[in-house]
């Protein structure tokens, strides 16, 4: 089963935190604590990229990337963004101006 969740980061917090988790098998602490470093993988046919350009990308935003996992009990990556208020029906905010909050 995988789960996508989407909720304010903090009371108050100009944040969104999206989450997504997963039941399978999970991802041991050492492993862990590397997923997010380049050419590191677990698959026999990947090259180690995905997630060091995702957190690269979501840091490149004002963001965090975060992983978390305990073996045989599935996986949760949490991206958390800065957002804006809707202007006028559209999501605006100047370059310099993001609102205040955690």
């Amino acid at each position: 089963m995988v789960r996508l969740a989407c909720r304010q980061a903090a009371q108050g917090a100009a944040k969104v935190a999206i989450s997504v988790e997963d039941s399978g098998p999970g991802v041991d602490q050492e492993e862990i604590a590397r997923i997010f470093d380049p050419f590191v993988t677990t698959k026999a046919s990947g090259i180690g990229l995905g997630l060091a350009i995702c957190r690269m990308i979501v840091e490149q935003h004002g963001g965090h990337l975060l992983a978390s996992s305990e073996r045989d009990q599935g996986a949760r990556f949490e991206v958390v963004l800065r957002f804006c208020q809707p202007e006028q029906g559209q999501l605006y905010c100047p370059r310099g101006q993001w609102p205040q909050g955690q």
